[in-house]
C-alpha cells in the first residue's frame, strides 16, 4: 500500500486509509476535514463524519474545531508548530477568502454533521420519510432484549405446552428456559445475509423418523428374542477381562443399569426422543474403545450390537436435525414477530435504524434517495471503519455510488478489529479494500504515540509470516517508523532505560501440561502486583522517572479481557494496599451490588420469607455474622426488633420511594463507613448509589415493589444490552492504577502497560453455535446452529484466534514505553494468540522458535528483558 500524504491525497472517489496504532488517524481525519472546508468550500454540515460511539463523536467535534482554529491562527500570523498547516498556508492563494471559510466553519461547528452510524440513519429516516417509507412518528428504543424474550416465551408456549412429554423433556435437556433458547441463537438471528446450517430439507425429518422407527422395530424384536443372551455376553466379557470392568464402563452394576434401561426403552413406541447415557454399552464403538490391551479374545460379537450402533448413530443425526429445525423455527418466529410487533407499536430499535435505511436505499426508488443524501453530503469520512459490518458498508457504498465523483474515505486499522461479538466483520473490511482501487489504498506509516524502542519492539513482535492468522495477502503487517523523539519524555528506572517488552516468567511446575489456568491466574496477578509495587516504590524514591517527574500510579494500566480477570488483579493489588480503579463497559446491573439490592427488594416483596430475610441480614448492607443470626433464633425480642425495622424500611419504600428508604438504611446501618473501610469499598458504594438512582428513575413508570423487583431482575438478565446510563461509573478521579478491559482501552495510551493473562484463550461453551466464513465465500457469514463438522470447528477456531491476535495487538500498542507480559508453561496456552505468535518464523532470520526461552533468546538486543517469578 502507498503511504498517505494528508496534504496531497485526492478529496474525491473511494479512498481507504489504513492507520496502525499510534499513527495519527484522528489528526489525519481532522486535516482532511480542514482541506475540504478550504479547497472544496464545503460547509461543516456538508461533510458527513461517522464514527461508532457517542463519546467518539464529541471527541471528534473537539479535534475538528481545534484543527480549524489552528489553521485560522496560522493564517492570521500567529505561530503554530505544524508542518501540514504550514503547507496549507503556503498553498492558499486568497487568504481573506480562506479566513471567511474558516470563521464560518468555526461559528457553525455545533451544526457539523458528526454522527454515530445509528444517529445518522435515524436523521436520514426522519428527514426523508417520504422517500424512505419510514413512519413520521416513531418511538426509538435502545435495547430489544425484553421484546425478544417475550416473543421467545410465546414461541416456547406454542411449541411445547401441548407437545408430547417426550419431546418437551428432550428440549429441556438443551434449553431449560425460553431465555436459554434465545441466548443459544446468539446475536445473528436478524441478519438476513447469514447462512444457517445445517440445512433441513422439507420432509427430511419425517423420513428420518420413519427410517429410525424401522430400525427400532428390528431392535425390539431382537431384544425380545435374545436380550438375556446379549446381557450375558457383556457380563462374560467383563469377567474374562476382555473389556474394562471399571465404573461407568462395563462394571456389573452399570451393565445391570444399561440392561434395565434397554428393557424400558424397547417397550416404548415410537422410538423415544432421548436415549439414556448408559445404553452406549451396547454400541460396537464403545466395546472396541473399552477393549483391554491384555485381552486374549476379541470383543463380544452379536448382531444386536451392530444394529444398536446403527440406531444410535441415526438417532444422533436425527437429534441434530431436530435441534437445527427448532432453532431455525425459533429464529424465523423471532424475526417475523419482532417485525410485526414493532410495526404495530410504531417502535424502532437501534439496529432497525440501519436495516430500515438500507431497505430504503435498495428499494425501487432507492437510487433517488441515495442521490438526495449524496447531494446533502458530497464527502463522507467513516472513522473506525474496521468495526463495520455488511449492512453498514452497503449503506455508505450505495450513497457514494450515486455520484462516484463524491468522496468516501474509509479510515481504520484491520489489526484493531476487535468487536466481532457486536457483529463487526473483518471480512467486510477486506471486501471494502478489494473494492477500492489499488492506487487509492493508502497507509499511515509513522507512530507518534510510543517511544522508538517500543515501536521497534512491536514491529519485531508482529512482523512474522502469518502473525494475524487470516491469509497474509489480506492481513499484512506493515512495520511503522517511530516519530522523532523531540518533545517526548524518557523513562528511566534505576538510571537505565528499560527494555520495552518485559517478560514476567511464571514459576515452573512438574505437571505434564504446565500450570492450571487457576494457578497461572493467581501467579500472574501476584507477579504484576509485585512489579507495580516495586515501580511505585522506585517512583517515590525518584529512581523511576519520566524525565524529571517521578513515576506514579496514574502512569500504569493493567489490561484484562474479562471482569473476573479485573477482579483477580484488583484483589492482588488490594493485598499490597495499592489503590486501583476498574474501567470497563460492564453494566452496573452485572455486579454483586445489583444482586444485593435485588435481595433487599425480594425481602420487601415477600416479607414472610424468613430465609430471604436472613440472607439480606448477612449481606454487606447489615453484616450480621452467622453466630449473631443463630443467636436471634433464641432471642425472640431481638428478632422481633429486626423484623419491625425491616417492615419500617418496606413501608418507607412504599410511601416515599426507594431512594429515601435506602438513604435511611445507609445511615442507620452505618453502611458507608463499613464499606469504605474495605479495599474495594469505594467501588461498591459507587455501584450502590448508581443503582439506587436507576431504581428511582424506574419507579416513575412502575407501581409496587414487585414490579420494581421484576424490572431490576430483567436488567440483570439483559446486561449485554445495557445503555450508557447503566455502565459502571468511575468511582474516583484520583491518581490510581487503572485496570482496564482491552476493548475499553482501544484508542487510549498509557506510559506502562501490564498484560497479566495473554496466555489465556476463550473457552467455547457446550452447544454454542459456530460462526465462520468459508474460504470460497468469505462475504457470507455461516451460522452452524448444531455444530459437529470438524472443518466448521477449525474455521471458527481460526477466526477466533485471529480476533484474539488483534486483541493482543491492541493491548501491546497501548504502551508508550514499556509493556509487561506474563508468560510461562500453562495448560491450554497453545490456544492463545501469544503462543501462536511465539511459534511463528522470525524475520529476517526465518528461525522458528521451539520454546518460549528460544523465542526470547533470539530477540534483538535491548528490546526484551526477562524477569523470573520473585
Amino acid at each position: 500500500m502507498k503511504p498517505l500524504d494528508p496534504q496531497t491525497v485526492r478529496l474525491s472517489g473511494r479512498i481507504l486509509i489504513e492507520a496502525s496504532a499510534g499513527t495519527g488517524k484522528t489528526y489525519t481525519l481532522a486535516h482532511l476535514f480542514l482541506r475540504l472546508v478550504l479547497e472544496k468550500a464545503l460547509s461543516v454540515d456538508q461533510i458527513l463524519v461517522v464514527t461508532f460511539t457517542q463519546a467518539a463523536t464529541e471527541e471528534l467535534r473537539g479535534r475538528l474545531r481545534q484543527r480549524l482554529r489552528q489553521a485560522k491562527d496560522i493564517l492570521e500570523g500567529r505561530e503554530v508548530q505544524d508542518d501540514l498547516l504550514s503547507a496549507i498556508k503556503d498553498s492558499i492563494q486568497n487568504r481573506d477568502e480562506a479566513l471567511i471559510l474558516l470563521t464560518d466553519a468555526l461559528t457553525r461547528m455545533d451544526e457539523a454533521a458528526i454522527f454515530t452510524i445509528h444517529s445518522f440513519c435515524q436523521r436520514m429516516l426522519q428527514e426523508h420519510a417520504f422517500e424512505s417509507g419510514a413512519l413520521f412518528s416513531m418511538e426509538f428504543l435502545e435495547s430489544e432484549y425484553l421484546l425478544r424474550r417475550r416473543i421467545m416465551e410465546d414461541f416456547w408456549r406454542l411449541r411445547f405446552y401441548r407437545a408430547p412429554e417426550d419431546e418437551t423433556a428432550w428440549a429441556t435437556t438443551f434449553w431449560k428456559t425460553p431465555a436459554d433458547l434465545l441466548n443459544n441463537l446468539g446475536g445473528h438471528f436478524d441478519r438476513s445475509e447469514v447462512v444457517c446450517l445445517p440445512t433441513v430439507a422439507p420432509g427430511e425429518i419425517k423420513q428420518r423418523e420413519k427410517d429410525l422407527n424401522q430400525l427400532f422395530a428390528r431392535l425390539q424384536a431382537l431384544w425380545r428374542s435374545s436380550g438375556g443372551e446379549i446381557t450375558l455376553l457383556l457380563q462374560q466379557a467383563r469377567e474374562k477381562k476382555i473389556i474394562s470392568g471399571a465404573q461407568k464402563k462395563y462394571s456389573a452394576k452399570y451393565i445391570q443399569q444399561a440392561t434395565e434401561s434397554m428393557d424400558t426403552l424397547l417397550h416404548a413406541s415410537p422410538a423415544p426422543w432421548l436415549l439414556p447415557d448408559e445404553l452406549i454399552l451396547f454400541t460396537t464403538d464403545n466395546l472396541t474403545k473399552c477393549l483391554l490391551k491384555r485381552a486374549e479374545e476379541p470383543v463380544p460379537d452379536h448382531t444386536f450390537f451392530t444394529l444398536y450402533q446403527e440406531f444410535s448413530s441415526s438417532h444422533a443425526q436425527l437429534e441434530r436435525l431436530r435441534r437445527s429445525a427448532l432453532l431455525q423455527a425459533a429464529r424465523d418466529y423471532l424475526r417475523q414477530e419482532s417485525t410485526r410487533r414493532k410495526q404495530a407499536q410504531s417502535q424502532l430499535y437501534f439496529d432497525d435504524l440501519l436495516s430500515c435505511l438500507d431497505k430504503s436505499l435498495q428499494a425501487e426508488n432507492g437510487q433517488r434517495l441515495a442521490k438526495t443524501i449524496n447531494r446533502r453530503f458530497p464527502v463522507i469520512l467513516v472513522d473506525e471503519f474496521q468495526d463495520t459490518d455488511p449492512l453498514q458498508y452497503r449503506i455508505f457504498s450505495t450513497i457514494h455510488q450515486a455520484d462516484p465523483d463524491s468522496g468516501l474515505f474509509l479510515i481504520g486499522d484491520p489489526k484493531q478489529a476487535i468487536y466481532g461479538f457486536r457483529g463487526a466483520d473483518i471480512f467486510t473490511y477486506l471486501k471494502a479494500r478489494r473494492d477500492t482501487r489499488p492506487e487509492n489504498r493508502l497507509t499511515l506509516g509513522t507512530n507518534y504515540r510510543s517511544s522508538a524502542k517500543m515501536v521497534a519492539a512491536v514491529n519485531w513482535l508482529f512482523d512474522r509470516s502469518n502473525s494475524f492468522i487470516i491469509s497474509r495477502e489480506q492481513m499484512v503487517f506493515h512495520p511503522v517508523r517511530a516519530a522523532r523523539e523531540t518533545g517526548k519524555k524518557t523513562l528511566r528506572v534505576n538510571s537505565d532505560s528499560p527494555a520495552p517488552l518485559q517478560w514476567l516468567l511464571l514459576p515452573e511446575t512438574e505437571k505434564k501440561n504446565g500450570l492450571s489456568k487457576n494457578e497461572a491466574g493467581e501467579f500472574s496477578a501476584r507477579f504484576c502486583a509485585h512489579e507495580i509495587a516495586e515501580l511505585l516504590k522506585a517512583g517515590m524514591e525518584e529512581k523511576a522517572m519520566l524525565d524529571n517527574t517521578p513515576l506514579v500510579a496514574g502512569d500504569i494500566a493493567v489490561l484484562v479481557r474479562t471482569h473476573n480477570e479485573g477482579e483477580l488483579i484488583r484483589a492482588a493489588l488490594d493485598r499490597l494496599r495499592i489503590a486501583s480503579v476498574y474501567l470497563s463497559r460492564q453494566s452496573v446491573f452485572d455486579t454483586p451490588e445489583a444482586q444485593l439490592l435485588a435481595g433487599l427488594l425480594h425481602t420487601f416483596a415477600d416479607p414472610a420469607n424468613t430465609a430471604q430475610l436472613r440472607t439480606v441480614l448477612a449481606s454487606e448492607l447489615f453484616s450480621y455474622t452467622a453466630e449473631q443470626l443463630d443467636q436471634f433464633q433464641h432471642d425472640e425480642t431481638r428478632w422481633e426488633e429486626i423484623c419491625v425495622t425491616m417492615a419500617n424500611y418496606r413501608q418507607l419504600c412504599l410511601r416515599q420511594g426507594f431512594v429515601p428508604m435506602f438513604q435511611q438504611l445507609l445511615a442507620e446501618q452505618q453502611v458507608v463507613g463499613r464499606l469504605l473501610a474495605t479495599p474495594s469499598g469505594e467501588r461498591k458504594m459507587t455501584n450502590l448509589l448508581q443503582l439506587s438512582e436507576l431504581l428511582q428513575e424506574a419507579e416513575q413508570k412502575l407501581t409496587g415493589i414487585k414490579k420494581l423487583l421484576r424490572w431490576l431482575q430483567n436488567k440483570m438478565e439483559d446486561v449485554d444490552n445495557s445503555g450508557k446510563s447503566d455502565q459502571l461509573r468511575l468511582e474516583s478521579d484520583e491518581n490510581l492504577i487503572k485496570i482496564v478491559t482491552i476493548h475499553k482501552a482501544k484508542g487510549m495510551q498509557y506510559p506502562l502497560v501490564f498484560l497479566p493473562f495473554p496466555w489465556s484463550a476463550r473457552t467455547r461453551k457446550n452447544n454454542e453455535p459456530l460462526t465462520f466464513h468459508l474460504p470460497d465465500n468469505p462475504e457470507r457469514l455461516q451460522l452452524d446452529l448444531v455444530p459437529t463438522d470438524t472443518d466448521h470447528f477449525l474455521l471458527a477456531d481460526t477466526e477466533q484466534l485471529a480476533e484474539d491476535m488483534r486483541l493482543l495487538y491492541v493491548a501491546v500498542t497501548r504502551a508508550e514505553y514499556c509493556c509487561f507480559i506474563c508468560w510461562g508453561r500453562i495448560s491450554n496456552m497453545e490456544r492463545s494468540a501469544l503462543y501462536h505468535l511465539v511459534k511463528q518464523p522470525m524475520r529476517p532470520t526465518t528461525h522458528t522458535p521451539e520454546t518460549c526461552q528460544d523465542f526470547l533468546a533470539h530477540s534483538p538486543d535491548g528490546l526484551m528483558a526477562i524477569k523470573p517469578y520473585p
